[in-house]
């Protein structure tokens, strides 16, 4: 994926969140760089949740100077004003997230020099455990951002965050989410992020589409999976990814029906059928992983291993982000000593 920032790492959304830690325990600001919808003000929410921190949200593009520095107050009796302390800086522990922070104008952005070096607006200053978080597109990505000034870039720390599907499918397992469009993403990776004018194999995405896939678009469209007419469905999905991904999950759809049923699988882990698209394997371990219990787990795992072992160990993974409980099975313990020198 093209991109204007340079000599910036690139991380996933999974590697940004110790990183951004980490920057944070020795009170250095970070930016996240990254395209439309590739989950960066989710990222930031979770780690506030799991720093057990306030989220208080800053968007610079909708705010002036004036609202940082606060209102001017008049003390008669020295003769001078002192400036009332603006919301938007908190004076409690919190993640400060500074929120479209390059889509503001040049004179918003110098505003910032100071919070994001300092820590501090005028006579007001952070507290001391606050964590300073700040997103932005790339100029690149036509949304409307605007060019960081280097002084106020030299002051953070840098991450472009690309997004992958296993990142996606992870959060999508946490919110309970349509396992069947996560198991046609795995099977086509490529569509997890086509900015207008990129294109993948079958799908192109017009230059000027508004309807295109991002990790943000393909979540509403995977809420649209279950709607049972087709003709329905296919204009949901299509509004939220664009027709081409449409047209790309409808193909996919009917080859659910080859599956086994989950009860066919414990009841015959040895000669259930399993299939040998790509896409299904992905979808039939998917699947298993979610309805997996401690009494079906043999039988889980007896039925994966003759999917095969790149699929098997997708199921293992998904099992230990969904129930980890599952990984203290004695059939969970004889797949991770079999397959502990392999990587997925």
């Amino acid at each position: 994926m093209s991109t204007s920032t340079v000599n910036i790492v690139t991380v996933s959304l999974r590697e940004a969140g110790p990183l951004v830690i980490h920057c944070a325990k020795r009170k250095k600001p970070v930016m996240l760089w990254g395209g439309t919808g590739v989950g960066k003000s989710d990222l930031v929410e979770q780690l506030a949740a799991a720093l057990g921190l306030p989220l208080h949200t800053f968007i610079a593009s909708l705010k002036t100077p004036v609202d940082l520095s606060g209102i001017p107050v008049p003390d008669m009796a020295t003769g001078t004003t002192t400036w009332l302390r603006s919301e938007d800086i908190p004076s409690f522990a919190c993640v400060l997230f500074l929120d479209e922070i390059n889509a503001c104008p040049p004179s918003m952005q110098a505003a910032l020099f100071q919070l994001a070096l300092k820590r501090r607006v005028g006579q007001h200053q952070l507290h001391p455990d606050t964590i300073i978080v700040a997103a932005g597109n790339r100029l690149t990505d036509r949304a409307a951002a605007q060019r960081m000034p280097t002084a106020l870039a030299n002051r953070f720390q840098h991450f472009n965050v690309e997004p992958n599907v296993e990142d996606w499918c992870d959060y999508q397992a946490s919110i309970g989410g349509n396992e069947i469009y996560s198991a046609f993403l795995r099977a086509r990776p490529e569509l997890i992020y086509l900015a207008p004018g990129q294109e993948s194999e079958r799908i192109k995405v017009p230059a000027d589409a508004v309807a295109f896939p991002t990790p943000r678009s393909h979540t509403t469209a995977a809420e649209c999976v279950d709607v049972a007419d087709a003709t329905t469905r296919f204009h949901l999905v299509a509004s939220a990814v664009g027709e081409g991904i449409a047209h790309e999950l409808n193909g996919f759809l009917p080859t659910i029906t080859q599956l086994p049923t989950f009860g066919e699988v414990v009841a015959n882990p040895k000669s259930a059928r399993v299939p040998t698209d790509p896409s299904l394997c992905y979808a039939v371990v998917s699947m298993l992983a979610v309805q997996a219990t401690r009494e079906t787990i043999d039988a889980v795992f007896a039925y994966a291993a003759r999917v095969g072992g790149e699929y098997e160990m997708v199921m293992a993974a998904e099992i230990s982000r969904r129930k980890p409980e599952l990984t203290e099975t004695s059939a969970y313990t004889t797949h991770s000593i079999a397959h502990q020198n392999e990587v997925l």
